[in-house]
């Protein structure tokens, strides 16, 4: 086979890969598009509300998704203190039913997507935590196979107290307040994030 004609199927074949990833993605019925999540500490408890954005071409009545808590040495009990849901930005928000799951920590949500094309949910959720340590599961991204299109984390620190360590580049904004912010986020690890008062 001559070098032209080489090219040509290599050039043949990166096409029918790029065709091919293109209606893989167009034909998933539910996106995961972006979120926003702020972390607050207040006292021994971790304080946790998203804001997650969705594309949705399902059909169903209802999408089922699992939100987990994390389990860690470190941290204590997990609950939900609300779920909402609305099918557009310009929408007022709806609440949601909601119970913890039985099997293991988390919450499954039921959520009634059916015609919202670009469904948005809020939640806040609170966690124990033993030590001056705070983690967000963000690693569980790639069970939707791409990234997420944008991704912004807050941590809203006590006062007085200073950031230690971080599993991210969070930058501060303002006082207490910490943030890390990042396009086409396909993350490895989770947000991990440990405080200190240099006045003890």
């Amino acid at each position: 086979m001559s070098l032209t004609a080489k090219v040509s199927v290599l050039i043949f074949a990166a096409v029918i890969l790029v065709i091919t990833a293109a209606h893989s993605y167009a034909a998933m019925p539910l996106v995961f598009d972006s979120e926003l999540i702020q972390l607050a500490i207040e006292g021994d408890t971790l304080r946790i509300s998203g804001l997650y954005r969705f594309i949705n071409r399902s059909k169903a009545p209802r999408v089922s998704l699992f939100y987990p808590y994390p389990v860690d040495s470190l941290l204590g009990a997990a609950w939900t203190e609300s779920l909402e849901w609305r099918p557009s930005a310009a929408d007022p928000w709806r609440p949601v039913p909601f119970a913890e799951s039985g099997s293991r920590p988390g919450m499954r949500w039921r959520l009634p997507f059916a015609g919202a094309e670009r469904p948005e949910v809020r939640t806040v959720y609170c966690q124990l935590m033993r030590q001056r340590y705070a983690r967000y599961i963000v690693t569980t991204t790639s069970a939707w196979d791409r990234p997420l299109r944008h991704a912004r984390f807050e941590v809203t620190l006590p006062p007085g107290a200073v950031l230690t360590n971080s599993s991210y580049d969070f930058e501060n904004v303002d006082g207490e307040l910490w943030a890390f912010e990042a396009e086409a986020f396909q993350p490895e690890v989770d947000i991990i994030v440990n405080w200190e008062f240099p006045e003890e």
